[in-house]
C-alpha cells in the first residue's frame, strides 16, 4: 500500500503542457485576478487579424516574468507591467472584500504562494524592487 505522503504534489510545479516556466499555481493567481485588460476590458478585439475580430480564450497572457515583476499582453496589443509587491497588493485589497469562502481560501494561500517563491519578505529583494522602480520613474 502506497504512503499517502508520496502523492502531495509540489505547489510549485510547472505545467509540462504549456510554454511558461511560471509555476501553475501562480499563473492560475494571475489568470484569476488579473483576467482582463485595463483598456478593453473583456471585448477585446484581436489585432493579429486585419478586421480585428473578437478574439475567443482569454486576452491576457504572460508576455515575460521575473523576480521582481510580471510583464502582461492583451491581443489588442496593450502591454503592462507590475511588480509582484503590487500583485501581492491587490490580492489583499480583494481579499478584504471577498465573500466567497473558497475563494478567500485561495487568495489567502496564493499570497503566501507569491510572496514565498518570489522571496517577498526578504529584504534585499525588497530593495531590488524598490531600486528598479526608481530606476523607471527616473527614465519616465
Amino acid at each position: 500500500m502506497e504512503n499517502k505522503t508520496n502523492k502531495i504534489k509540489d505547489p510549485y510545479r510547472i505545467d509540462p503542457e504549456r510554454r511558461s516556466k511560471m509555476p501553475q499555481n501562480i499563473d492560475l493567481a494571475l489568470f484569476t485576478v488579473s483576467s482582463f485588460c485595463p483598456v478593453c476590458g473583456n471585448n477585446v478585439q484581436d489585432k493579429r487579424y486585419k478586421n480585428g475580430r473578437k478574439c475567443s480564450g482569454p486576452p491576457l497572457f504572460t508576455r515575460r516574468f521575473t523576480n521582481t515583476g510580471v510583464t502582461r499582453e492583451c491581443r489588442c496589443g496593450f502591454r503592462f507591467y507590475f511588480t509582484w509587491r503590487t500583485f501581492v497588493n491587490v490580492m489583499k485589497k480583494k481579499l478584504k472584500t471577498e465573500s466567497n469562502p473558497r475563494m478567500i481560501r485561495w487568495l489567502e494561500i496564493w499570497i503566501t504562494m507569491v510572496e514565498n517563491y518570489f522571496g517577498l519578505n526578504e529584504p534585499h529583494q525588497l530593495a531590488k524592487i524598490e531600486a528598479l522602480r526608481q530606476r523607471s520613474r527616473k527614465t519616465a
